[in-house]
Formats: C-alpha cells, sequence, structure tokens
C-alpha cells in the first residue's frame, strides 16, 4: 500500500475517533471506565462503539499495509522501528518522512 494511502488512512481514523468521542459527549454522555457512554442519545450512545470498532479495523489494515511495503521496499530497519513495541512512534514517524524508494545495492 502506497504510504500516502496509509497517511489518509491514518487522518480518516483520527476523524472517525474524534466522531465516535466526541458527538457523545456533545449530547451530554459520561464515559464510563468500562468503555461505554451513559446518558447521552440512545442512538449515538449505542452507534459509538461500533464506529471506533470501524475505525480500529481500518487502523489495523493501514499499519499491515505500511508494514508489508517497508518489506517490499527492504528497508529492514522501518521494518523494525514500525513494530508494536515502538508504541506506534515508528509508524507515525514513517507516515509522513518514511522511505518511499528500494534500498539500493
Amino acid at each position: 500500500m502506497p504510504k500516502a494511502t496509509s497517511r489518509n488512512l491514518y487522518f480518516l481514523v483520527i476523524g472517525l475517533y474524534v466522531i465516535a468521542f466526541g458527538v457523545p459527549l456533545l449530547t451530554g454522555a459520561t464515559y464510563t471506565a468500562s468503555g461505554t457512554f451513559q446518558g447521552g442519545s440512545a442512538v449515538i450512545d449505542t452507534i459509538s462503539p461500533f464506529i471506533r470498532l470501524i475505525a480500529g479495523i481500518i487502523a489495523l489494515v493501514a499499519y499491515i499495509g505500511a508494514l508489508v511495503r517497508v518489506g517490499q521496499l527492504q528497508r529492514w530497519g522501518w521494518l523494525v522501528a514500525m513494530l508494536p513495541i515502538t508504541l506506534g512512534i515508528g509508524y507515525l514517524i514513517y507516515l509522513f518522512v518514511g522511505p518511499t524508494t528500494p534500498r539500493t545495492a
């Protein structure tokens, strides 16, 4: 997956999370420790977890696509930096300054 596509999906995921968390809070809901909303609109409180699920799936697809692309480019240092042990920081750096051309011998 091209880096631009991964970056666009990353921004889409951020937007979905803002919607999933922001809209219920604007309707007067409170976020509980169990990860749900209570006290707002029932419809919005019900739809919010599904939006978060969709955002999570899109984020996972974008992340795996970026890992595959870095592997295709044979940029092994970037691949290691993007592994989950870096808590997503390596992935975020890749999206903005990562390589776009294969390694030259």
